[in-house]
């Protein structure tokens, strides 16, 4: 199967610098390619409102391979990036999900705000 994944580098309640959103980056890139096949990473930023004021936070778009399911593994990268949830959307069928320690507090999985691969 093919999994897209949206991984915020912005960490709640910490400074975040362009070099701590770096060793995110890199912390999770050696996690998943430990993991899977076919891995790919591109950075993004995103942007939104928030009580009238304009928000930005920095990501990154996930492509790779999956044999079996990836809930649990994703759940465990999520708390060890100190991430409320994780984007993931199976890129074959297009359902997606929150997967993480807060996802429920964050809703459904919206395609909308999901930075395509």
């Amino acid at each position: 199967m093919n999994i897209e994944l949206n991984i915020g580098l912005d960490v709640p309640g910490a400074v975040n610098t362009p070099a701590s959103r770096d060793m995110l980056a890199m912390r999770a890139t050696a996690y998943l390619t430990a993991a899977f096949a076919g891995v790919a990473v591109r950075r993004y930023e995103s942007s939104y409102l928030q009580d009238g004021a304009t928000v930005t936070e920095a990501g990154m778009a996930v492509r790779m391979t999956a044999e079996r399911p990836v809930d649990w593994m994703i759940a465990g990268l999520s708390a060890i990036l100190s991430q409320d949830c994780i984007g993931v959307l199976d890129a074959d069928t297009g359902a997606g999900l929150l997967v993480g320690p807060k996802a429920a507090e964050w809703g459904d999985f919206n395609p909308e705000y999901f930075n395509r691969f």
